[in-house]
């Protein structure tokens, strides 16, 4: 669910908007914006909404898009390319609060005729939208290592790309003089001999004349080899002008000594620099073989690539750690003459290696992934609870189903791409339902296998998959039908405490609609206790 006091609710306090969403004597209305394809405001567009008869919808168990909206608009807009932000604003007598619900790509209307202003009866989808498509080819990601951003790392020939201060005039830096020397040199035949001037506390840098170009988000290692005679400078440090400097580094004197730092990247291009500190006039350091390599490629950095491949223009924030883990080998989509690969399909895969959650869009139209976690272990994020008429924002009438039919009860989950056999504990992993529920092997005289091949990083994420399958698998479905106010915090999959005499259990809310007409909209919870 939405932070209760997460922009544009930053001005308020919890209890404020715990008030608005549960409290009498609130107002609500709405709103909608106009986006471009980048999903920058263009324009607020209110007045052309008719609320009644216009919603929005989230299916977290949809297969291709999640969020959907419905709306009614007397305007007419770029059908197929305008995206639209609808929002609700909650308010009481003291205090007034927006939610944004989502971020929509319209197709083509219903067009109603006979009437002043023309009315578009339209529909929406979320940003997963855009990456229904796909590359219309085979799509490999390879984990190895990016180009060498670093221009004439071993000044073989000569210095080109390199200065001491053009074009940064800061107040604490002096310049120094450089030249190509053969009289030392780690590797091949030349270095970079550095002239430093005096600094005392200041700074002087060798630094790249032209911007090296990063990926947001990728990882880059930064290495140089330098030396720095008895008396040189006490200290260095890599320099990503303007943006992040690295720990300082204290090398040992008169030898070569390699200093490396890893960075990941916050800025599309910057100016690169090897920082000295505390130099004395005329004292040299060579420096040899400096290179900016970006890291082999993690599961994450394949998807931010493939959303910028498929122009899908939305933001992309990955929680967790996991994020962080190199692909172990290269990832293939065939084209065959079956259906053809798509965008979120890849996104999906890459996220499943890691044992992250399916890739999602959330309120302000950003796209979302994080750790699985069974959703019993997630923490509650919201109480429904029917008996409590101070808060209850439920409906009289709820329904309930149960189903318990076809559940495997033994699954076999084998790790895909492998260079050896896989073995039990090594490229496979097999689990047995021997006593666990009606589905089990004893409930039902025999085993009922499923057997499912992975991409995993490995072993543990082999494990965690499939874990998070025989979760799903074994899972006995009781849904609850309701109906329920109007509450614009409601997210992906929250998580939320059910009470309803005699039931008091965690639930995950599967779909939901919110009708801007501030009607009660429909929500179907699916029970896990």
């Amino acid at each position: 669910m939405q932070s209760l006091t997460a922009a544009p609710r930053d001005g308020l306090t919890s209890a404020q908007v715990m008030k608005l969403l549960t409290g009498d004597g609130v107002e609500i209305s709405a709103g909608l914006e106009l986006l471009d394809t980048q999903n920058r405001f263009v324009d607020d567009i209110s007045d052309a909404l008719v609320e009644d008869g216009s919603s929005v919808s989230h299916n977290g168990r949809a297969s291709a898009v999640h969020g959907t909206c419905s709306l009614v608009i007397q305007q007419a807009l770029a059908w197929g390319r305008d995206r639209v932000r609808p929002y609700m604003v909650l308010s009481n007598a003291a205090v007034s609060a927006r939610f944004n619900l989502g971020v929509y790509v319209l197709t083509t209307p219903q067009t109603k005729r006979g009437e002043e202003p023309v009315t578009y009866d339209v529909d929406g989808f979320d940003l997963l939208q855009p990456l229904q498509d796909g590359p219309g080819n085979t799509y490999v990601v390879l984990p190895e290592e990016g180009d060498d951003l670093m221009p004439n790392p071993g000044f073989e020939v000569d210095t080109s790309d390199y200065g001491s201060y053009e074009p940064f005039p800061v107040d604490d830096f002096t310049a120094a003089t450089f030249a190509r020397t053969t009289s030392k040199h780690y590797s091949g035949v030349a270095s970079l001999e550095v002239t430093w001037p005096t600094t005392g506390a200041g700074i002087s840098w060798i630094n790249t004349t032209s911007e090296r170009h990063f990926i947001v988000g990728k990882t880059y290692k930064f290495t140089a080899r330098v030396w720095v005679p008895t008396g040189g400078p006490p200290s260095l440090f890599f320099d990503v002008l303007f943006t992040t400097q690295s720990p300082r580094f204290f090398p040992a004197n008169d030898g070569w000594v390699e200093v490396e730092w890893h960075w990941t990247a916050t800025v599309p291009a910057a100016y690169v620099a090897l920082s000295f500190r505390g130099t004395t006039a005329g004292q040299k350091t060579w420096i040899d073989e400096i290179h900016v390599v970006g890291q082999a490629s993690t599961c994450v950095d394949a998807v931010r690539s493939v959303i910028e491949l498929a122009g899908a223009g939305a933001p992309l924030r990955i929680d967790g750690t996991e994020q962080l883990a190199v692909m172990p080998g290269p990832m293939v989509w065939a084209l065959t003459d079956g259906s053809p690969v798509t965008w979120i399909q890849i996104i999906n895969d890459l996220l499943d290696a890691i044992n992250y959650r399916a890739l999602w869009v959330d309120e302000d139209g950003t796209y979302r992934s994080e750790p699985y976690v069974d959703p019993k272990l997630r923490p509650v994020e919201w109480t429904l609870d029917v008996e409590d008429q101070s808060t209850n924002i439920v409906g009289q009438e709820r329904v309930y189903d149960e189903d318990v039919w076809g559940k495997p009860n033994w699954w076999r989950f084998v790790r895909r791409g492998m260079a050896t056999t896989p073995v039990e504990g090594d490229g496979l992993y097999t689990v047995e339902n021997v006593n666990r529920g009606p589905s089990s092997m004893q409930s039902l005289g025999r085993p009922v296998r499923k057997t499912v091949f992975l991409d995993a990083v490995d072993q543990a994420a082999l494990v965690a998959q499939g874990d998070r399958v025989v979760i799903e698998d074994t899972a006995v479905t009781r849904q609850v039908t309701l109906a329920v106010d109007p509450l614009p915090i409601v997210g992906h999959l929250d998580v939320v405490r059910y009470i309803d005499s005699p039931v008091s259990a965690k639930a995950e809310v599967t779909s939901s609609t919110t009708n801007l007409d501030g009607s009660p909209g429909t929500w179907v919870l699916e029970v896990m206790e």
